[in-house]
C-alpha cells in the first residue's frame, strides 16, 4: 500500500524548523520527518466497530504545514502517536467492516470526523468532557492503553489517515454522503466544521446583529464565512486578505466587505468601523471603539495582537487557527477593555442557530452540503507521489493562486 508516513525525529525536526525560520519562501521547503512509501502494511480492523476506509481525496490543513515545518507546539506531543499516516481532511468509501458496524454497506461514500473521543476509544465509563458530547475536549487523549494515544485521526499510529490508500475509522466518526455530492466538495467537510464550530457557538453565547472581522482568507477565513451565510446570522463580515484572489472569493462566498492586509490595517479597520484612531508614542496605534469579534484564522503573533486591539470593549477575539506562540502579543485589551480571547478545538456538538438545536457540526454539515458551493475552494489537486510539489504549493500561496491542496486518489 503506497502512503505518506511521518516519523518524529527531534534532529530531523529541528533541522526543519532551523531551515524554514532561516530561509522562509526563498528555498523549496524540506520535510526530513516525512517519507513516501509503496509498502506499507495495510490496516487490519482494530475492532468489531471499525471500519477500513479507501481514500478518495485528503486536504492539505495549516496543522499538518505546522507539523512538517517544525512550527507546532510540543504541547501536543502527549495527544498523538507514532509513525503514523497524516490526512485528517477526508472523504472516503467503505471497503471493509467489522461484525457489529451498522447503517453502512460497502462501497458507501463518507466522510470522517477525525476527533477519538472517548467513544472512538470505546472507553467506559466516557470522561466528563466526552459525557457532555464534546469529545473535541476529550480528558483521555493522552491515554495510552487500548489502541493508543492520539485525538485525531491522522496522527494516529493506530488507524492511519488519508494520505494513504486505505484507513480506518470508528463507526461513530462515519458520515454518510450522497455519491453525487463532488469530491472537491466533500472534501471540505472537515476544515468548514472547524470553522462552523466556533461561530456558532459564540452565536449562542453572543445572539443578535454582530460587526464581525474573519482575520484570514485562506481555507478556514474563506469556510468562515461560508459558514456565517450557511447559518443565516445576521452579521455584518469583513475579511481581512493578502492575495486578491482571496478576496474575490471572500465576496462570492458572502462577505460584506474585503480589506487589503498591510502596515496599516489598524489605520484602516478603524476607518471602516468608524472607531478613533488614538496614535502613541511607541508601538502600534489604539482603536477606540472596533468590532463585536474577531475570529482569527492565521494565528500568528501579529495577527492575535492586531485582532485585540480591533476589538471594541468587552469584545471577543476567537483563535480559530492553531497558534503556537503568544511572543510580542500586547495583553492590555484583556484588562483595560475587558476583551476575552478563547480558543476552539476541532468540531464538536454545538448550537445549531436555524433550528435553535444542539446537533454535531458534522451533521449540521452533511444537512447543508447539497446547496454549498464550496468546492471552487479545492484549487489544486496531486497524486501522493508529488507529496513534495503538493506541500509546497500549499505553503506558497500566491504561487498559483493556492486555497486547498488536496491529494487525489479516486
Amino acid at each position: 500500500m503506497k502512503g505518506l508516513i511521518y516519523e518524529l525525529s527531534i534532529p530531523k525536526y529541528v533541522i526543519a524548523k532551523t531551515y524554514h525560520s532561516l530561509v522562509g519562501k526563498r528555498l523549496p521547503s524540506i520535510f526530513p520527518n516525512l517519507r513516501y512509501s509503496e509498502k506499507l502494511p495495510e490496516p487490519k480492523l482494530n475492532g468489531p466497530r471499525w471500519v477500513i476506509l479507501k481514500s478518495l481525496m485528503s486536504g492539505v490543513c495549516g496543522s499538518d504545514q505546522n507539523m512538517l515545518l517544525g512550527n507546532e507546539s510540543f504541547s501536543m506531543e502527549p495527544y498523538a502517536s507514532f509513525p503514523c499516516v497524516m490526512g485528517h481532511e477526508n472523504v472516503a468509501e467503505v471497503a471493509e467492516l467489522g461484525p457489529e458496524v451498522k447503517n453502512l454497506k460497502i462501497g458507501d461514500r463518507v466522510v470522517v470526523n477525525p476527533v477519538m473521543g472517548c467513544k472512538v476509544h470505546e472507553r467506559t465509563p466516557l470522561c466528563s468532557k466526552c459525557a457532555e458530547d464534546q469529545s473535541a475536549l476529550c480528558e483521555l487523549f493522552h491515554d495510552n492503553s487500548g489502541i493508543g494515544a492520539g485525538m485525531s485521526l491522522g496522527y494516529h499510529r493506530g488507524t492511519g489517515g488519508g494520505w494513504s490508500e486505505f484507513f480506518q475509522a470508528h463507526e461513530s466518526q462515519i458520515y454518510k454522503i450522497d455519491k453525487n455530492i463532488p469530491l472537491e466538495r466533500a472534501v471540505l467537510v472537515d476544515p468548514m466544521a472547524s470553522a462552523l464550530n466556533p461561530i456558532a457557538r459564540y452565536a449562542e453565547n453572543e445572539p443578535g446583529e454582530k460587526d464581525v472581522i474573519i482575520y484570514g482568507a485562506g481555507t478556514i477565513g474563506l469556510l468562515a464565512v461560508a459558514s456565517i451565510r450557511a447559518l443565516k446570522l445576521p452579521w455584518k463580515v469583513r475579511v481581512i486578505y493578502r492575495y486578491k484572489f482571496q478576496a474575490d472569493h471572500a465576496l462570492r462566498l458572502g462577505a460584506d466587505e474585503v480589506i487589503a492586509s498591510s502596515k496599516m490595517i489598524l489605520e484602516t479597520v478603524a476607518a471602516k468601523t468608524d472607531s478613533k484612531l488614538l496614535k502613541t508614542s511607541i508601538g502600534k496605534p489604539v482603536i477606540e471603539g472596533g468590532v463585536d469579534v474577531v475570529f482569527d484564522c492565521v494565528g500568528s503573533p501579529e495577527t492575535i495582537d492586531n485582532s485585540l486591539r480591533m476589538c471594541r470593549s468587552r469584545g471577543t477575539v476567537v483563535l480559530v487557527a492553531t497558534g503556537s506562540s503568544l511572543s510580542g502579543v500586547d495583553p492590555s485589551p484583556l484588562w483595560a477593555k475587558e476583551v476575552k480571547i478563547i480558543g476552539s478545538s476541532m468540531s464538536d456538538v454545538v448550537f445549531n442557530p436555524l433550528n435553535c438545536k444542539k446537533e454535531p457540526s458534522y451533521h449540521m454539515l452533511i444537512e447543508m452540503l447539497a446547496n454549498l458551493d464550496i468546492e471552487s475552494l479545492v484549487t489544486q489537486k496531486f497524486p501522493l507521489e508529488q507529496y513534495k510539489q503538493a506541500l509546497r504549493k500549499s505553503i506558497n500561496k500566491r504561487d498559483g493562486e493556492v486555497v486547498k491542496v488536496v491529494f487525489d486518489l479516486h
